[in-house]
């Protein structure tokens, strides 16, 4: 069974990382610039793609944040049992970049809800 555990979005789409049976894996959607395109355009391009799979949720987060820079974009879902740990990956980025990072109310805002 799929459990989604975040989701975040950006400009033209969205990074989900899910579990799925004993595996975790990313994929992105970027269905909203498919609407941007014309159709001789979309020609070629897949607007979804999954990652590889991974033994465990530290393993996946850590690639999916070498490949995006998921703290600049804006927090859709976390799942409730994954808050902590994201939590703890979000003050990290915050003190690396204390200077540059003029954000984050989103993700705290979703980081301490119930």
């Amino acid at each position: 069974m799929k459990e989604d555990i975040l989701k975040i979005g950006g400009e033209g789409g969205s990074v989900t990382l899910f579990k799925y049976n004993e595996l975790y894996f990313f994929s992105t959607n970027e269905a909203a610039l498919f609407d941007l395109l014309s159709e001789e355009d979309r020609k070629g391009i897949n607007f979804s793609s999954n990652s590889k799979n991974f033994k465990n949720f530290d393993l996946a987060l850590k690639s999916m944040m070498e490949k995006y820079n998921i703290f600049r974009l804006f927090p859709i879902f976390i799942h409730e049992d994954y808050k902590k740990e994201m939590l703890k990956k979000f003050n990290e980025f915050e003190l690396e970049n204390d200077d540059n990072f003029r954000g984050g109310g989103e993700w705290k805002d979703i980081l301490y809800s119930n």
